[in-house]
């Protein structure tokens, strides 16, 4: 046991409680108001106080303070409760490495008591310091991970409370038979050994995650190739057809031409013109789709204007300008294009609001596809496009990952996105200079 001055050792105590507050109001910036900081000055003495009659009290009293008279906006009570056992942990991990090492040189060396506190207090905050950049480093790789949100918070959750758990539990122990300052090496060395276990499953479990989700992927892509080439199909049919329509057409036409039938020669062909586009399709988007240049373009949305149509939605097509032939760009762009419009009109048949819009806006250097679609629920747009994720339900966004996947080849096609309560928008944007330089060769 070591022998310091009671007074040391509640600085030292005084200064693990304000350690605690500050790696909080660190970590969580929503915490951060006059009210707040408040509480915590005034616990601190408060809680010191009570502590020194019944020993460990701090470990319960910190979270109890935090939840009962921190003011908090919009956090949940789950999330404030991992909130608090994060900052208890790395205080708790602080506090007690950082006395070990003060501890170990203190008996090396045989300091004065002052020099003991300024030391402890350095590598307390150090430790922390070094702690509070891992855990944001690790929560930096979390947010950009692909997998399930809510799989990763469990995982990080169910990690915490079990080193949490264990800390408290050897602590109080130890400190209530009084052999803590003999066994904290102990208590830390096992300590290091549980986390490691910990780390180690983590990356099986993650690894394996990972691996099926892929397998999931790699499962929806084959199906959207799938989709993409049914249509294809789809379109070829549609031009037998109307090859077949038209070949009829041009013999009884011929027919009449050698007849000098030129008054029906006229009407057949106006009647021929009235009839190109399909009737399915409103007069308002059969002249827009007129604007459309390149076949490819022009046949996938005339296909998902139709398949809105049937189903009784709104689908409006806003063209001000004619639209080019894209070249080497069509294929491409009539795959993304076709996956945005089906999720597109998924989303709006399940929202009270059945509307699609798609607004195609030429400039001087690029081309604006821009699809908007009623949505029932908020979209959490930094994992929209990550696989898995959608605006349909769960596990029906693979789409969205694809287009990603898709335009990760293509250094002048990009894809913006926006969400309001009621609207989500995608923007997809050709740069046409690149159209043109290949054009020009």
């Amino acid at each position: 046991m070591l022998h310091l001055p009671t007074l040391v050792w509640a600085i030292l105590d005084i200064l693990a409680l304000l350690l605690f507050y500050i790696i909080l109001f660190i970590l969580f910036k929503e915490l951060r108001s006059k009210r707040n900081f408040s509480v915590a000055i005034l616990s601190i003495p408060l809680i010191e106080l009570i502590d020194l009659h019944f020993n460990m009290a701090s470990i319960l009293l910190l979270p109890l303070t935090c939840l009962l008279l921190f003011k908090f906006d919009n956090v949940a009570l789950r999330q404030r409760i991992i909130n608090l056992a994060v900052t208890l942990l790395i205080t708790l991990i602080a506090s007690n490495l950082g006395g070990f090492l003060t501890i170990t040189i203190y008996r090396a060396t045989g300091m004065n008591w002052l020099v003991f506190s300024l030391i402890c207090i350095t590598i307390f905050s150090l430790i922390a310091f070094i702690l509070i950049l891992l855990y944001k480093k690790v929560m930096q790789l979390l947010n950009k991970s692909t997998l399930n949100t809510d799989f990763l918070r469990m995982n990080l959750s169910s990690n915490i409370l079990i080193l949490l758990s264990f800390l408290l539990v050897a602590l109080g122990i130890t400190r209530l038979l009084k052999i803590e300052t003999k066994l904290l090496a102990t208590i830390l060395i096992l300590f290091g050994i549980l986390s490691f276990i910990i780390l180690l499953t983590n990356a099986l479990i993650f690894a394996k995650e990972i691996k099926n989700q892929e397998l999931q992927h790699q499962k929806e892509r084959n199906q959207d190739n799938k989709q993409y080439v049914h249509d294809l199909e789809k379109q070829y049919q549609n031009l037998r057809k109307a090859k077949h329509d038209y070949k009829n057409l041009l013999l009884a036409i011929a027919t009449m031409a050698n007849n000098n039938n030129t008054p029906k020669i006229s009407a057949t062909i106006n009647e021929l013109l009235d009839e190109t586009t399909d009737d399915n399709v409103s007069f308002e988007n059969k002249r827009m789709l007129q604007k459309i240049k390149d076949a490819l373009i022009k046949s996938i949305i005339k296909n998902k204007i139709i398949d809105a149509e049937q189903q009784s939605f709104l689908f409006s097509l806003q063209i001000e300008e004619n639209i080019p032939d894209l070249q080497q760009y069509s294929v491409v762009l009539t795959r993304v294009l076709g996956i945005l419009l089906d999720n597109a009109n998924e989303a709006a048949q399940e929202s009270p609001r059945k509307e699609v819009a798609l607004a195609i806006i030429p400039s001087a250097t690029t081309i604006e596809f821009i699809i908007q679609n009623a949505i029932t629920a908020p979209i959490d747009l930094d994992r929209i496009f990550a696989l898995g994720t959608s605006t349909k339900g769960t596990n029906r966004g693979y789409g969205l990952s694809t287009v990603n996947d898709i335009l990760s080849h293509y250094e002048n096609i990009f894809l913006n996105v926006e969400t309001s309560p009621t609207n989500f928008t995608v923007t997809l944007i050709l740069e046409t200079e690149s159209v043109q330089e290949n054009a020009d060769a």
